[in-house]
């Protein structure tokens, strides 16, 4: 059985799936093309040498590359300008264009076959985890070749315009390979799927005009479960989600126009507001506790979902903020007194709120970039082509429903697409999954550091009534200050100690001119003598 999709407008700015398809040997008919799995001629055919990218550069190289292919642009742009033809007629074909660029590029191709010359040639076969060895690719084989009949195999090809590839040059497999493998996850959680259950191999081709590349995809083992046979089945559902290949090829594209871009700024935020943790770290139970008991410090309803925390946390010592042990609910509930933490720890609020400002501007940066290669393809609409960066941003402006990190966004609406894009921007470095479907972010790592002393933690009765919670709070907090003092006490805490600082530098300064003093009179007495 095949289930194809095609778009047959090939664009210079982006990436174009040209086909993928699923193929099986049983649903819901036997097929021909299975075989060519099965027996590994397909895995054969993608790791032939003359199609295979099976060269790595080093930094030094790729720069050499890259400054030489920057002078021969230069050159073709001048020999163009001037050409004879050009002048006389206003044309040039596009054989004496070829001929010009090859004028041009003499030096750059010299240097690459200066450089290559030289190379190891590797399989230029790759997985999720990097370049397969000749080992491991015989290993590969004896995988496709033990695939059932009833397992379906998912496989495509991605090509990208030759104009697409001269302005954005990938000299290495492993960049490469890093870029696909990232997309490549993340198509197949939106498809349902778990990569560690999948058995991938995908290879780049540059024996056409147009690069590309091909990849497949199998489940090593029979993942689903039938109630009815009470045994465990592989996946049967060929169908792939279209919204997911459109998003595939945009993010394909996006990562590597964008593979060079600084963002310093929003790192060092980042790391700031990490060290401004740490010098908490050790009264995070006191605070929090202090955070609790202080109304209307958070909702009420989240003293029940603290109080099933601190169960979990007592249960599973070693529970964190991914653990598959905590609900959705429960993490959206961790997640919401993390944020209150930071905004209201006087050591952290002020680092907080900049680097949710750096979030922001970091959302914005990326989402124009993406909107500049997006706004080019073929896979935006006639409603959307031609509007301004400034338009799509006031049209993408996330409200405060769809500012929380889980929200979700129909990706078949070309603005809720784009919404979508700008959240995942936004929420990247706050709380995201990353390759591995593993939880990541600054979020993450402070709700871990309170949990550890969630356990410890006395947390009112649940109750309708904020007296009797007052009267909880009253009878087993008489001592403990108000939030607000004690916030103004960690101020006065740092001016005094700025003001004890000042003290001691200023006694010492005086007690070294006293000794310096002392010394003279003695050197003057001793002299009299």
């Amino acid at each position: 059985m095949k289930e194809s999709y095609y778009n047959m407008q090939q664009n210079q700015e982006t990436p174009v799936l040209l086909d993928i398809r699923s193929v099986s040997n049983l649903i819901p008919k036997p097929s021909t093309k299975a075989r060519w799995y099965q027996s590994g001629k397909y895995l054969k055919y993608i790791a032939r040498e003359e199609a295979t990218q099976g060269i790595s550069f080093t930094n030094e190289e790729i720069i050499l590359l890259g400054k030489a292919k920057k002078e021969a642009n230069k050159k073709y742009q001048e020999l163009f300008l001037h050409h004879e033809l050009l002048e006389q007629s206003n044309s040039i074909s596009k054989e004496q264009c070829e001929t010009l660029k090859a004028t041009a590029y003499k030096d750059y191709y010299s240097t690459l076959n200066q450089i290559t010359s030289t190379k190891e040639f590797h399989t230029g076969v790759f997985d999720l985890n990097g370049e397969l060895t000749k080992k491991q690719l015989y290993a590969k084989e004896k995988s496709f070749n033990k695939i059932k009949d009833e397992q379906l195999v998912w496989s495509g090809v991605l090509s990208f315009s030759k104009e697409f590839m001269d302005e954005h040059q990938i000299h290495s497999g492993e960049d490469f390979q890093k870029i696909i493998s990232k997309n490549l996850k993340e198509f197949m959680a939106l498809n349902g799927f778990n990569h560690k259950n999948l058995e991938t191999v995908f290879s780049f081709h540059k024996n056409t005009d147009n690069t590309h590349f091909h990849f497949a995809f199998f489940e090593k083992y029979p993942t689903k479960y039938n109630k009815q046979t009470q045994q465990a089945e592989y996946r049967k559902e060929y169908m792939l989600n279209k919204d997911s290949l459109r998003n595939f090829e945009n993010s394909i594209a996006f990562d590597i126009q964008n593979q060079h871009v600084n963002y310093d700024d929003i790192f060092q935020s980042r790391d700031d507001l990490r060290n401004s943790f740490k010098t908490t770290h050790h009264n995070n139970k006191e605070i929090l506790q202090d955070l609790i008991h202080s109304l209307p410090a958070i909702d009420k309803k989240l003293f029940k979902r603290l109080k099933i925390l601190k169960q979990v946390k007592l249960n599973n010592p070693e529970v964190s903020f991914g653990n598959k042990k905590i609900s959705s609910k429960l993490r959206t509930d961790l997640y919401n007194i993390s944020d209150f933490y930071l905004k209201n720890n006087p050591e952290t609020q002020e680092k907080y709120a900049m680097f949710l400002r750096a979030c922001e501007k970091n959302s914005e940066l990326e989402l124009e970039l993406f909107w500049n290669g997006y706004s080019k393809s073929s896979n935006v609409i006639d409603e959307l082509k031609g509007l301004t960066f400034e338009e799509i941003k006031k049209r993408t402006k996330l409200s405060n429903d769809e500012l929380i990190w889980d929200a979700k966004f129909d990706l078949s609406n070309p603005i809720e697409y784009l919404k979508f894009k700008r959240h995942d921007f936004y929420f990247r470095n706050i709380l995201s999954k990353n390759e591995d479907n593993e939880f990541e972010g600054v979020i993450p790592s402070i709700a871990n550091a309170l949990l550890e002393d969630i356990d410890e933690i006395s947390i009112p009765k649940e109750n309708n009534s904020s007296s009797k919670l007052n009267r909880f709070i009253s009878n087993n907090y008489n001592n403990s200050f108000d939030y607000e003092k004690w916030k103004q006490n960690q101020l006065n805490y740092v001016v005094n100690k700025a003001l004890d600082k000042a003290k001691a530098d200023a006694q010492y300064t005086a007690n070294r001119l006293q000794m310096l003093i002392d010394q003279n009179k003695q050197k003057q007495l001793t002299h009299f003598k």
